[in-house]
């Protein structure tokens, strides 16, 4: 069952103000479904269709993270951290960021997602059910 946005819970306002905000501005918000030891949302991927990217905040006294993302390889990872610092511009970088330049020697092994729907069916995410939103 998928939860309706206004109903999720998110770990402060100012995540969930960030996530409405990606969504006015035409992103698909891609949110895990809240659980029984998963209630209050810490995490979540938003997409412009093609390209994903992530947003963490570890604890409400803590700024908002922003991640690239990519398949999941031994070499580096399923990301890589762009900012500690949001705004909707740096957002827009993560998208689009392959590698880093602090981590060009890693580029052979970073291999991006076609688009979300490859995303969704990789099943790289199974610990949690991811459901998509996007403004009406």
């Amino acid at each position: 069952m998928k939860t309706e946005f206004e109903n999720l819970v998110f770990i402060s306002e100012d995540f969930k103000e960030a996530f409405k905000k990606l969504m006015e501005n035409g992103f698909k918000l891609i949110i895990p479904e809240p659980t029984e030891t998963f209630k209050k949302t810490n995490y979540a991927y938003f997409s412009d269709g093609d390209n994903i990217a992530y947003l963490q905040q570890e604890n409400k006294y803590r700024d908002i993270s922003i991640s690239s993302v990519h398949k999941p390889s031994k070499e580096v990872g399923t990301g890589f951290r762009i900012s500690d610092d949001y705004s909707l511009e740096v957002a827009k970088e993560a998208l689009l960021t392959v590698c880093p330049h602090w981590a060009i020697n890693s580029r052979n092994h970073v291999i991006k997602y076609k688009n979300l729907k490859e995303f969704m069916e990789s099943g790289s995410h199974n610990w949690h059910q991811l459901n998509i939103y996007e403004k009406q």
